[in-house]
């Protein structure tokens, strides 16, 4: 039931959006409502970042505020109807503008959810305390409380600067992150943009030991090429630049399912140039 696609223009973004609500207006089962709902709120979601990524077309501050505010505002509405994970794209946002605190706030909120013994990623629930918590309750109201999905990065948007070499190089037409990793990388860089390197340090750790001893139910094994870049690269940030080339080689010894080896062997040779200049 896992519904990504994008369009490339406003216009056809809002026919997307007429047509699935147009959609909803017509005689469907449970299951067809909750996905055909879930897939407009996908639009929503990545409609808002199209709009950011026309800030710098226009001219005028007045403007660009407009976009900021009606934009953020789908965001939330998103966030609010769709599954558990969309939370992160709020936060990707905030990151985005600087506004730290704030997704870090996103970030505990989304940590608290998914620590219930419910959560259903790729499969993996406790089919027992799923029953025992979700039973009852409308399809859609189960999904947005339970359901958590990778995070869809599409290459013709900037989200964070730190993945743009990725997405250049991406084979795809979008980065696949698994959640948890992408949870971890917000938490390692909002903290370490606040000057807080105990915290930055955490969740670090936390991330090197997600990725060193899952079991494949927080990080699926055809993601783990990415899920080893975004190590290197928030060790690299932090400083760490021997870690940093250790995560590299290991995202290069993954299947290479984003064939983003092109950015992995640049972000490489830049340590090495660090290396050699210093040394």
């Amino acid at each position: 039931m896992i519904i990504e696609t994008y369009c490339d223009n406003e216009k056809n973004y809002v026919f997307s959006l007429i047509l699935t609500e147009n959609l909803l207006k017509t005689r469907l089962t449970a299951y067809q409502a909750t996905t055909v709902e879930r897939h407009r709120f996908t639009l929503i979601r990545d409609f808002s970042w199209y709009m950011l990524n026309q800030v710098q077309t226009k001219s005028s501050n007045r403007d660009r505020m407009y976009i900021y505010k009606k934009a953020i505002n789908m965001l939330k509405l998103a966030t609010r109807m769709s599954c558990s994970s969309e939370i992160l794209y709020l936060a990707l946002f905030y990151y985005r503008i600087c506004a730290y605190e704030k997704s870090l706030k996103c970030l505990q909120i989304a940590k608290n959810k998914w620590s219930m013994p419910y959560v259903l990623y790729d499969g993996h629930t406790s089919e027992e305390m799923y029953r025992h918590c979700l039973m009852g309750l409308p399809l859609g109201e189960r999904l947005r409380r339970a359901l958590i999905c990778d995070i869809f990065l599409h290459n013709i948007y900037t989200y964070i600067d730190e993945l743009l070499l990725e997405q250049n190089a991406n084979c795809s037409f979008s980065l696949f992150i698994p959640p948890f990793v992408m949870l971890n990388m917000l938490f390692v860089l909002n903290h370490h943009r606040l000057g807080d390197t105990v915290r930055s340090q955490q969740s670090l750790q936390d991330l090197h030991t997600l990725l060193l001893y899952d079991d494949g139910t927080r990080v699926r094994e055809k993601l783990k090429d990415i899920s080893w870049q975004i190590l290197g690269i928030c060790q690299q940030i932090c400083g760490d630049y021997v870690g940093a080339l250790d995560s590299y080689r290991r995202s290069l010894q993954e299947t290479p399912y984003h064939g983003i080896q092109k950015a992995t062997l640049s972000r490489t040779q830049t340590i090495n140039d660090m290396h050699v200049i210093n040394g």
